[in-house]
């Protein structure tokens, strides 16, 4: 007779753990596909359910916006510091928000036109990288403010300038963008990318797979996502953030954590194979 206690006791019951944990992982990601209309079929399947990382929801901030007034946001970036978060779009502002206290905007920069993208200075050391935000706009005008100041220092018309075709190496198939920008970014080092839809739902790639590992509901049925980035510790792989924006000017903070390896949690290699 067994003995209860026995360690080749306790690993089947860690194993059996793992087994209905897929089950339920592979049942939640299915609910997902559907409520954002992916629907798998025989030769390209879904990415399998097993994924090392684990994602939650930090904040929702909503709109600063008065109510009935038009939102969207175009563009999200941390900055260098990994404190502060800028925010873009057909509002006319940039607003500079503390990660840590995003409940509204820390502070906000009037801008002559609508904006399409936005970003923190890089290299320069962290304060002064942290201390400047350009941004892109409707007329093809590219900005760069002194945030303490709320004043240009820079600006350059980029109406002649254009981005080179780049060739297509593996294409994302789920997400939904037919007739609106929905944002995309990439973590390199953990290779990943994020992706907003009109569907109303945030996607989450891992660059091996065609299929999403993530996806969450955003918001109401008449807002989608339309911008996303995330915060790339440095040195760190394992832990970030991934922020994404509405149409709607809605604003969710998530966690994301890297959990152990198969390798380590004790499953054979062909989990590892379909991870």
């Amino acid at each position: 007779m067994s003995n209860p206690s026995s360690p080749a006791t306790s690993t089947a019951a860690g194993e059996q753990q793992l087994h209905d944990q897929d089950h339920r992982d592979e049942a939640a990601l299915q609910q997902e596909h559907a409520a954002a209309g992916i629907i798998p079929d025989d030769e390209d399947k879904l990415s399998p359910p097993r994924c090392e990382w684990e994602f939650r929801l930090a904040a929702t901030v909503p709109s600063p916006a008065l109510a009935g007034a038009s939102d969207s946001i175009g563009s999200l970036d941390f900055d260098p510091t990994g404190r502060h978060l800028a925010t873009g779009g057909i509002a006319r502002k940039i607003r500079i928000y503390r990660v840590a206290e995003p409940s509204s905007p820390a502070a906000c920069i009037c801008v002559p036109a609508k904006l399409s993208s936005v970003r923190w200075r890089p290299g320069g050391g962290e304060a002064v990288a942290a201390s400047h935000v350009g941004c892109g706009d409707y007329d093809g005008v590219v900005t760069e403010y002194d945030v303490e100041r709320g004043v240009p220092v820079w600006e350059r018309d980029e109406h002649e300038g254009r981005r080179t075709a780049a060739r297509e190496v593996r294409s994302y198939s789920g997400h939904v963008s037919g007739r609106s920008f929905v944002g995309m970014g990439v973590w390199r080092g953990a290779g990943l990318i994020a992706s907003g839809s009109e569907s109303g739902h945030v996607f989450v790639y891992d660059l091996r797979w065609s299929k999403p590992i993530w996806v969450h509901p955003f918001s109401h049925a008449d807002a989608f996502v339309s911008a996303v980035a995330w915060r790339q510790l440095v040195g760190d792989d394992s832990d970030g953030q991934l922020i994404a924006g509405g149409s709607d000017g809605v604003l969710k903070l998530f966690t994301t954590h890297r959990r152990l390896t198969p390798d380590v949690a004790g499953v054979g290699d062909d989990d590892v194979a379909a991870c």
